[in-house]
This record gives structure tokens, C-alpha cells and sequence, in this order.
């Protein structure tokens, strides 16, 4: 889920629109990881992720290690439950534990998927049982939903879920973890700042040191280079 996680249950919101315009919805669900993630750190960080890597969950493969992040569209007509994911058996667990990446991982591309209404559907109802989950609805109108649902099919379309994790910019396709693709439907249907991102977003500086590079590991195989994404390459292309 990279560095965005929701922390509570939040309440549904339609800032400045009235309950007759707003009979389309745009929900965010945050999943929490088993044992919760340590961003006090980076080593902490890193030693968290490997502890819910490990750990039993009641929801087995459903665990989410790192957190996860859906999105909800749902209309009178047409109904979304979506989120991206990496690709199982993509080595990103590997990459971590035996060629060095550590926190460099955040940074690497990854093969990835978008899970959809069969796979989340499940998934949200148990969590649901549970209280694991939280969530924020937005009741919009139909020009937002519409735009939403649009971004949402050409990203399907033009493959962007197919690189996961990555620079984490989404609307430019160039990968997006769960949280990144959640937040670019904010972002898209100009909603973001109704709950302010201060509020409830972590941010981590993480050391060079710590990213990997070319260098031989514990394990005895040769650890690859991790290459952090410039800033500001895409922005003239993509979902405005």
C-alpha cells in the first residue's frame, strides 16, 4: 500500500452537493495489515513488513502483508469493486529477502493485476463481519461519476494495472501501488482536498543505503540496482 494508509472509520461525505444530485457513489476501503505497519523507521518499516509477511491471519491469502486499498464506483446501473496488486509468485517478497532491494522495493516495478468484483466482493464482506476495514463514501454527481468511471476503463484498457508499485503515478501510467491507484480517483474526481491529505497520510525518508545496489548479498547472488523515479517526468501526459 506504499506510504498512504487511511487510520478510521470515517463517515460519508457531499461536501456542497445537495441528496437529490447525489445518487452516485465513490467509496475508498483501507485494509490494515495483520500486525500494523512501523513507519517510526526505516528498519522498522522494513522489520514490520517481514513480520506480517510471516505471521498467521484468520483471512490466510487474504492477509495483506503491507495493507491494501479498494475502490468502490456503484451507480443505479453499474457497479465497480477494483484495486491493483502484485502479480503472485512475482518475486517481490525474493527481491527483498535475497537481492538486496530492502526499502527499494517501494520503488521497483513490479508485475502486477487488477482485482475486480469477484475477487474484492468477498473479501470486503468478511472484513466488513470482522470490523477489519474502513472506509470513506463520497456521494457525487453524475459529470464526477461519469469521469471517474471513464478514467477507470482506460486504465483497464491501455494496461496500466500491469505495472505495479513502480514511480507511483498512476494517472501518467507509470505503476501504482493500491494506495497510489485509490488516491488517483480522488485526485481525478477532484476530491482530494475535501479530507485533507495531512490528515491521514505518513510520509518516510528513506536513506540511500538502505535502497540496495549492485553488491554481493548474504545470499551469494549478485543484488540489482534500484533507480528511484525522477520527480516530475509524466506530468504532461496523462489524466489531469
Amino acid at each position: 500500500m506504499n506510504r498512504l494508509l487511511l487510520y478510521a472509520l470515517l463517515l460519508p461525505c457531499c461536501a456542497g452537493i445537495t441528496a437529490t444530485t447525489c445518487a452516485q457513489e465513490c467509496t475508498i476501503y483501507t485494509i490494515p495489515s495483520p500486525m500494523g505497519i512501523n513507519w517510526k523507521s526505516p528498519s522498522r518499516l522494513l522489520f514490520s513488513y517481514i513480520g506480517n509477511m510471516v505471521c498467521r491471519s484468520r483471512y490466510k491469502k487474504g492477509k495483506h502483508p503491507i495493507g491494501h486499498m479498494i475502490v468502490e464506483l456503484k451507480d443505479s446501473n453499474r457497479h465497480a469493486l477494483v484495486g491493483v496488486s502484485n502479480v503472485h509468485g512475482s518475486g517481490m517478497s525474493g527481491k527483498v529477502l535475497r537481492k538486496g532491494y530492502g526499502l527499494g522495493i517501494l520503488f521497483s516495478t513490479i508485475n502486477g493485476t487488477m482485482e475486480e468484483n469477484d475477487k474484492n466482493m468477498p473479501q470486503v464482506a468478511q472484513r466488513c463481519e470482522t470490523g477489519d476495514i474502513a472506509f470513506i463514501t463520497y456521494r457525487i454527481n453524475r459529470p464526477v461519476f461519469d469521469r471517474l468511471w471513464q478514467y477507470l476503463h482506460e486504465y483497464k484498457a491501455k494496461g496500466y494495472y500491469l505495472n505495479y508499485n513502480g514511480w507511483n503515478k498512476p494517472r501518467e501510467g507509470l505503476g501504482a501501488g493500491c494506495s497510489a491507484f485509490a488516491v488517483s480517483f480522488l485526485e481525478v474526481g477532484g476530491l482530494a482536498q475535501e479530507l485533507p491529505p495531512e490528515e491521514w497520510t505518513v510520509q518516510v525518508t528513506v536513506p540511500n543505503r538502505l535502497l540496495g545496489g549492485k553488491k554481493i548479498c548474504p545470499f551469494g547472488t549478485v543484488c540489482e540496482t534500484v533507480v528511484c523515479p525522477p520527480l516530475g517526468i509524466g506530468t504532461q501526459q496523462g489524466w489531469p
